[in-house]
């Protein structure tokens, strides 16, 4: 069976943790390991952890406060070498074959030579486990310049390789939006491959408790990326710098040929018309697309 680790950050999550972790536990058709992470909890999530930990069914350990995106990235750090990894969210529910199935897919490619991420579709539920919806994903396949505007991929379906981690390992960045997108992006900048699966095998829990997620629709989620871009500007060009710098010698032409674009465009006008018309931008949604050319105009992107 393949081995698969699951990286784990916990923050204050007694309430869900064990039905997660028992879910997880289930997997058929692969072994797991779980790390976990505890983002420094004062309930009883530790209680919790040091339980499973004694049974022999998880390592963990703990830290500061570093919210969901840095406490993911240290346990990509800390992670030892396996062929694949998962992220986890703390109070979510597994389907039993949502790492068979995803493994599946990512064993039809050569993994061992290119970075592969998968991801998927989540079933939205209510805190008691109670079907809501479907998640809804407008574009599921998109080049690199697109998944600079478009943030499609959701964290807690994410399986990878042992070749994206060590990537990502390669670098760490000083700025960075959150620990999926960047993933995501890293993936896409240096010729990786990313496999979306129009299935769902994770229950995404909604509840008034959610670290991160908790967004319904997609109409919602464009409203809170254009407030993001208003409150905290330039977030995609501070990424893009990071990929740059992290990742520049693995890019393809085209790929830092974009970047340098996004890098230069508040210079002058004329940079800014040349970002505008760069075809490889366009998402074909026309909100996204919308968002995109005002914040260029602006000097915000």
């Amino acid at each position: 069976m393949k081995k698969i680790i699951i990286l784990m950050s916990t923050y204050n999550g007694e309430k869900y943790l064990q039905t997660q972790l028992d879910s997880i536990l289930a997997q058929q058709g692969v072994e797991v390991q779980i790390l976990v992470r505890d983002d420094g909890s004062i309930d009883g999530t530790l209680q919790i952890l040091e339980h499973y930990k004694q049974s022999g069914k998880l390592l963990y350990y703990t830290g500061l406060n570093l919210k969901p995106a840095k406490s993911f990235m240290d346990l990509i750090r800390q992670a030892p070498q396996a062929e694949y990894y998962a992220f986890c969210d703390q109070d979510d529910y597994w389907l039993p074959q949502k790492l068979l199935k995803a493994v599946t897919m990512m064993e039809k490619i050569n993994s061992e030579d290119i970075p592969v991420l998968y991801h998927g579709k989540t079933t939205l539920v209510d805190s008691n486990l109670k079907f809501i919806n479907l998640s809804t994903t407008p574009y599921t396949i998109c080049s690199f310049p697109q998944s600079l505007i478009l943030y499609t991929a959701i964290g807690c379906t994410f399986v990878f390789n042992w070749k994206l981690l060590h990537t990502i390992q390669q670098y760490t960045p000083s700025f960075q939006i959150s620990h999926d997108n960047w993933l995501d992006q890293v993936c896409r900048a240096v010729n990786g491959k990313v496999l979306y699966d129009s299935n769902s095998y994770v229950y995404y829990r909604q509840h008034s408790n959610n670290v991160s997620g908790g967004i319904h629709s997609w109409d919602k989620i464009c409203k809170r990326k254009w407030k993001n871009l208003i409150q905290s500007p330039c977030i995609r060009s501070k990424s893009v710098d990071e990929l740059v710098k992290g990742y520049g010698t693995m890019m393809s032409i085209d790929n830092l040929e974009i970047c340098k674009k996004i890098l230069s465009y508040k210079t002058n006008w004329k940079s800014k018309y040349i970002l505008l018309s760069e075809k490889k931008m366009r998402t074909g949604i026309r909100m996204w697309d919308l968002n995109y050319m005002i914040s260029v105009i602006l000097g915000i992107f």
